[in-house]
């Protein structure tokens, strides 16, 4: 070899540093990364670039509490269907989200709903297979009609009056009403005795029961981080960081207080005439029903479903009621005329009462984010482009209650919408879900929801939103994991 050759390729090997082909490394990856991308069926769709490379703008969002606000916030610059993230895309259009939710179109539950329970426990809400769901929503609709909830009645009856009661005690020591913390343990005493025979008693004992409230808002930003993050959570976990310690403690005192009075529960099935609960009829049907194991499991997703939901659309609709005095002083008109004593069914069709809960439904969802499914595996073509399968396509009530196209003014407040609602409205309106998955537990939750919404406004019918301890329109801020909340943890409500 020449001196000149080796010296061309000493220079070269001279150049070729760490550093340089650390540089090129990354350079040639993100022309990987760009040209895969550009490839990608999904990079057609509006959206913002990043979204083609990476979904770590909507997991920051999603740990957070806020992919409800970012992914609607694509719908308002980009359109009715947009892509979040790498094979990820939502839809805010009645025709293709009524095709998406329609059972024999072949959009199955994602594997994202398989998170939510540990393997192998199966409630309503992680089951994805289509028949398996079927078989045991038939079981599970009868306990949850209307007619089966009317002799359950007086459990919520007598919640509600304590309920109702502790609020007229703190009224007055503190002269306001945080009447999110009152409403959550009306609702957990509730579907508590409604599931196991008992409550867990926390309108009496709030000290002693606290661990459960503690456990069930854990769970959420928990399942958020274990599902993008999972060696975030082993970190923590190992580090025992305080909602970690706080999980861990309170955990299994709620897992042994539901499996105790499971049963002694079903020790009392062997008398005459045991008290009912939601599940009563479903012991002992043998082959026919669930086992005792999938009712503990199915009593437990009860309490996680059915507790903090219910209360926290009951909390936005009396904070959005006593917002504008005007629909406060048409509902109390409406509910004044009731008999002294009433039940559900003197309240089930008032007109106004229930236009309030609907628009207060719309806007404040227990359930606001993304309901992700999985594309067929032939593929779609929804407005237009191509989702090849595999991907997942997901619809979120959020962004679907405020398209302007389907509601006027759509944020804003307003019961008088619904008293005489278009078909794009009845359409559009899923705040309980959609189709054939739709929330199991609808009918108590309007249960609860009428009833308490009547009855706090006639022994309140001059509540005003309070001003007090700093109380502000930035604590009603909607966060949801999984279930939304306030992120101020308080609804103060005083009288004038």
């Amino acid at each position: 070899m020449s001196a000149t050759v080796f010296n061309t390729f000493q220079g070269i090997f001279t150049f070729i540093t760490p550093r340089f082909i650390l540089i090129w490394s990354l350079f040639v990856g993100v022309l990987t990364v760009l040209h895969c991308a550009s490839r990608d069926p999904l990079s057609k769709l509006p959206g913002p670039f990043i979204s083609k490379l990476t979904g770590i703008l909507e997991i920051f969002y999603y740990v957070r509490g806020y992919r409800h606000e970012y992914v609607h916030s694509l719908h308002v610059k980009y359109g009715p269907i947009v892509r979040y993230a790498p094979g990820h895309v939502d839809i805010s259009d009645i025709g293709a989200v009524n095709v998406i939710h329609k059972l024999d179109k072949g959009y199955l539950k994602s594997n994202w709903y398989l998170s939510l329970a540990p393997p192998g426990v199966w409630t309503l809400m992680n089951i994805t297979d289509p028949k398996m769901h079927t078989t045991w929503r038939r079981l599970l609709g009868g306990p949850f009609q209307d007619s089966s909830l009317q002799k359950l009645e007086p459990v919520v009856w007598e919640k509600m009056g304590l309920a109702l009661d502790k609020m007229q005690a703190e009224l007055e020591e503190r002269g306001c009403i945080d009447v999110l913390k009152w409403w959550i343990y009306m609702a957990l005493d509730i579907v508590t005795e409604l599931s196991y025979g008992t409550s867990v008693d926390i309108l009496r004992e709030e000290e002693k029961r606290y661990y459960i409230i503690e456990y069930l808002e854990g769970l959420g930003p928990i399942h958020a981080v274990r599902t993008t993050i999972p060696s975030a959570v082993l970190l923590a976990s190992k580090l025992r960081l305080p909602i970690f310690n706080r999980l861990l403690n309170a955990g299994p005192r709620a897992a042994i207080w539901a499996q105790e009075t499971l049963e002694a529960y079903k020790k009392l099935l062997s008398e005459k005439d045991p008290k009912p609960t939601l599940f009563t009829p479903l012991f002992n049907k043998g082959d026919k029903g669930f086992t005792d194991e999938q009712i503990t499991n199915l009593a437990g997703s009860n309490i996680t479903a059915g507790s903090h939901t219910t209360a926290t659309v009951m909390t936005y609709a009396v904070w959005a009621i006593c917002k504008y005095p005007e629909v406060r002083d048409k509902l109390v008109a409406e509910v004044s005329m009731l008999p002294e004593v009433f039940q559900h069914k003197d309240v089930r069709n008032l007109p106004y009462l229930n236009c309030v809960i609907r628009e207060a439904v719309r806007l404040y969802a227990a359930v606001p984010s993304v309901l992700p499914r999985a594309v067929p595996p032939e593929g779609v073509e929804l407005l237009g482009y191509f989702i090849p399968g595999g991907s997942t396509v997901s619809t979120q009530c959020y962004s679907l209650h405020r398209v302007k196209e389907y509601f006027d003014d759509p944020l804003k407040f307003d019961p008088d919408r619904w008293i005489s609602p278009t078909k794009e409205m009845e359409e559009a309106y899923m705040g309980f879900g959609a189709g054939t998955r739709s929330c199991v537990g609808v009918n108590l939750a309007h249960r609860e929801l009428r009833l308490g919404i009547a009855n706090f406004f006639r022994k309140f019918p001059t509540a005003v939103v309070s001003v007090d301890e700093g109380m502000a329109d930035s604590d009603m801020r909607q966060r949801a994991w999984v279930f939304m909340s306030p992120v101020g943890h308080r609804c103060l409500i005083g009288v004038q």
